[in-house]
């Protein structure tokens, strides 16, 4: 099964959203997001968890790896891309670490260009299952 395949049968939509930096009255920087665009079916393939600890208590993180189909330069570090659920609401955030295009590894000697697609890498935002405290 072709990485196209995957995509179109296992896919779930995603919106993306960049970031906007501004001051807050304290001089602090704020960073809010803005929807930009709906990227269409999406390939998400979880990585693993970290097992981080913050301020004393696990902190669980997912990292993954997000197929898109089509180059898609408008995709940057620190954009967020959004599921949304059936009824409409976001479902999980993932924050965009890096991005890649596979066809444009080798372009000048004229391999993969059946790979036109975009490699994300990206971390849950905002896990909807946490650790608590006991």
């Amino acid at each position: 099964m072709s990485i196209e395949q995957i995509i179109e049968q296992f896919g779930v939509s995603l919106y993306l959203w960049k970031p906007t930096m501004s001051v807050a009255d304290d001089a602090g920087a704020v960073r809010t997001y803005d929807r930009v665009t709906e990227l269409g079916k999406c390939f998400i393939q979880p990585n693993g968890q970290s097992q981080d600890v913050f301020e004393g208590r696990m902190n669980s993180r997912t990292a993954a790896t997000i197929y898109i189909s089509g180059n898609r330069d408008a995709i940057e570090i620190d954009d967020e891309l959004y599921e949304v659920g059936v009824t409409g609401g976001v479902t999980d955030r993932w924050r965009v670490v890096g991005r890649t295009n596979p066809a444009e590894i080798g372009r000048g000697a004229g391999f993969a260009r059946h790979l036109n697609l975009t490699v994300i890498d990206a971390v849950q935002v905002s896990p909807s299952i946490t650790l608590g405290l006991i």
